[in-house]
């Protein structure tokens, strides 16, 4: 997932200031889809994990230290892991937590 497609409230999010509201619009068609495919994998007794991009950014210790927690989520029963930063409510559909029309 990438937190501009997706619209993550991360510090990495920022709606753009050309055509906000067609932005806003296609953010939250993507947040429901996410929010539908996450809610079909869970049903089906998948486990989810949502992993962002940027990351990848983060060097040779950040790196280390989402691996380490991947791993310590796989070894376990929880049924969803998102890597620090990306604040999803696996509980709640994405789309409730889409950005209002200011």
């Amino acid at each position: 997932m990438d937190a501009f497609w997706h619209g993550h409230a991360c510090p990495f999010f920022k709606l753009p200031t050309t055509r906000p509201d067609f932005w806003r619009d296609k953010i939250a068609k993507n947040q429901g889809n996410d929010a539908k495919a996450i809610a079909a994998l869970r049903t089906a007794s998948w486990r989810v994990i949502l992993y962002g991009m940027f990351f990848a950014g983060k060097g040779a210790a950040g790196a280390e230290a989402v691996c380490d927690a991947i791993s310590d989520w796989l070894k376990g029963k929880e049924t969803a892991f998102q890597a620090p930063g990306m604040f999803v409510d696996f509980d709640k559909p994405v789309a409730t937590k889409g950005r209002k029309k200011e």
